[in-house]
């Protein structure tokens, strides 16, 4: 189960595009772009229930498509499987990352850009 919530940033792993029930002008989302969670609603794939994702970045215009309630016009949803959370990672650990113990201090150059200038030397 996909534990996403509204305003999330997630990346496509997965295209999911059914030629039967899809329309020309509808955009789908490409994997490894990242994407914002607009909305979280039910969906079905035909295995069963399944979260599906509103985009910020993706919108399409209402058309007629099956859903769990029957046929409606409706915005065309992704299925969450398609999709996992975008992983972040801190300056301060990337830092870390690049400073290992083997290297004396100092000798990584990193440059701070909220500085516009060269990071101080950071020891272990």
């Amino acid at each position: 189960m996909n534990n996403f919530t509204v305003g999330q940033k997630v990346v496509c792993i997965r295209e999911g595009v059914s030629k039967r029930r899809q329309y020309r002008e509808e955009r789908h989302p490409k994997v490894g772009e990242v994407y914002t969670i607009r909305a979280i609603v039910p969906g079905d794939c035909g295995d069963g229930p399944e979260p599906a994702l509103y985009l910020v970045e993706i919108v399409n215009r209402p058309l007629l498509y099956r859903t769990t309630g029957g046929k409606e016009i409706v915005e065309m949803s992704f299925l969450a499987s398609r999709f996992r959370p975008v992983k972040t990672a801190s300056i301060e650990s990337l830092e870390r990352l690049l400073l290992t113990e083997n290297q004396p201090t100092g000798y990584i150059e990193i440059w701070d850009n909220r500085r516009k200038q060269k990071a101080p030397a950071r020891g272990h």
